[in-house]
């Protein structure tokens, strides 16, 4: 498959996956964490950026887009929020998420090296799942496996698309998919143990 084909399929599955995500999100059937989502959407954005610098063409589109409709889905998880909810409400753990998050991206904006930028990056993407491991770790049912899966098969293919192949422009699709289907799999096992609300 080529860089331009994978981009293409990459992009696809982007949206495929993110529009009945957004529906759920507004019909509040699914639940987001708002943190986890503010975290990915910015990391995303960087991560991209950071991929575009370094050569990865096409294959940094679809990552771009997914920083795009992740922070779409942090403003509309954040208006279409139920107080007292588990997943709108922010634990001392969450925000210590957020700070270090936040205290990352002056550190990632000194770093000179690519490299390193985006091992920074990389990492503080993976701090976005703490928040929502911890809800779905209670509330299996209020998140969507099938969206992680997807997430996993789409950076699969963002790794294909690129078109410069170095750790710097690979790294965060490859690490950030793995985390994608290992939070899928805990959603499905939880849900084992677990049973769907009943209302």
């Amino acid at each position: 498959m080529n860089h331009d084909a994978a981009a293409v399929l990459a992009i696809g599955i982007t949206i495929a996956i993110f529009t009945p995500y957004l529906l759920g999100v507004w019909r509040r059937t699914i639940r987001p964490h708002v943190i986890s989502w503010v975290i990915w959407g910015l990391a995303t954005m960087l991560v991209a950026g950071g991929q575009l610098l370094a050569g990865a063409g096409v294959g940094a589109v679809p990552i771009l887009l997914s920083g795009i409709l992740s922070s779409m889905v942090a403003v509309l998880a954040m208006l279409r929020r139920q107080p007292g909810n588990l997943d709108t409400d922010v634990t001392r753990f969450d925000g210590w998420c957020l700070a270090v998050v936040l205290a990352g991206i002056p550190i990632w904006l000194a770093t000179g090296d690519v490299y390193w930028s985006m091992l920074l990056l990389t990492g503080i993407d993976l701090i976005g799942f703490a928040p929502t491991v911890r809800v779905v770790w209670h509330r299996p049912h209020s998140e969507s496996a099938l969206l992680f899966l997807a997430f996993a098969i789409r950076n699969a293919l963002a790794v294909l698309a690129v078109e410069s192949t170095h750790l710097t422009t690979i790294v965060f699709p490859a690490v950030i998919g793995a985390a994608c289907a290992a939070l899928a799999v805990l959603l499905l096992v939880r849900r084992q143990c677990v049973p769907a609300p009943t209302a």
